[in-house]
């Protein structure tokens, strides 16, 4: 009596397959023997270090994208950090002008009074 060999094919997303097949009484033997094979794809052990390079490239592209925005946020702080310290600086200008105008509208009306 010869028993079916099953066979079962696992593919993992590296391109990895794992073959698994039952046999049972292989060649007249009572023992029950399992096969596990491993098989990589040819084509991605070659292509595996111009992989490695186009994946170590588009990090490095993605660190300087990352620095890039950082710096760009760090600018627009700075910009930010010396609008509000030029408005502070316009405020104090304006106080001061209209501190000075009192001061001479005051003087004009004394001058006016004493004749």
């Amino acid at each position: 009596m010869s028993l079916a060999s099953p066979r079962r094919t696992w593919s993992r997303p590296d391109g990895c397959r794992i073959l698994v097949s039952c046999s049972g009484r292989a060649h007249g033997s009572d023992s029950l023997s399992i096969n596990r094979t491993f098989t990589l794809s040819l084509l991605n052990v070659l292509t595996m270090p111009l992989a490695t390079r186009i994946e170590s490239r588009r990090f490095e592209q993605t660190k300087l994208l990352a620095a890039d925005a950082m710096l760009k946020v760090a600018a627009d702080a700075r910009r930010a950090y010396v609008n509000v310290v030029a408005a502070q600086q316009s405020a104090a200008y304006a106080e001061q002008v209209k501190d000075s105008a009192g001061a001479g509208a005051e003087l004009a009306l004394r001058d006016a009074a004493g004749g």
